[in-house]
């Protein structure tokens, strides 16, 4: 799947749990942050913030495009004070699965490790329905 495609789906999800206006402000820092810690480029970022805006009748463009160069800047100086992705769905009140997709690889695949755990990482291989039944798998 497309970077491009792939923020459509993590728009798509975000758009459906977004604020009223009163709230956005706040949203659109934690927004700002989350994004600050994905690889994708800064104006592809930009093009997207813009198009919430305007899909959520937000005249603010100007100023909540300007949170993700901040939030990016404080990434540089102190990554830790940035939010992240766990800050934004706490502030929406809701999970965000899609944003899994735009991830950094590494981060990605460290987390899929400490979910599966590393010994079945690698070690499961795929079979056909005859084998299924003989091959013994250990035990999660």
């Amino acid at each position: 799947m497309t970077l491009y495609a792939r923020l459509i789906a993590t728009f798509t999800e975000l758009y459906k749990h977004w604020p009223a206006a009163g709230q956005r402000d706040e949203a659109h820092l934690r927004l700002a942050g989350a994004l600050a810690h994905t690889e994708v480029p800064l104006d592809l970022k930009e093009k997207f913030v813009e198009r919430l805006c305007e899909l959520t009748d937000d005249t603010e463009i100007k100023n909540r495009v300007d949170k993700l160069k901040y939030q990016e800047e404080a990434m540089k100086v102190n990554p830790d004070k940035v939010f992240t992705v766990k800050g934004l769905s706490d502030f929406l009140g809701v999970n965000l699965p899609a944003f899994d997709e735009i991830k950094p690889k590494e981060i990605k695949e460290e987390e899929d490790k400490q979910e599966l755990g590393t010994e079945y990482i690698h070690h499961l291989p795929l079979v056909d329905g005859s084998m299924l039944l003989n091959r013994e798998y250990p035990k999660p």
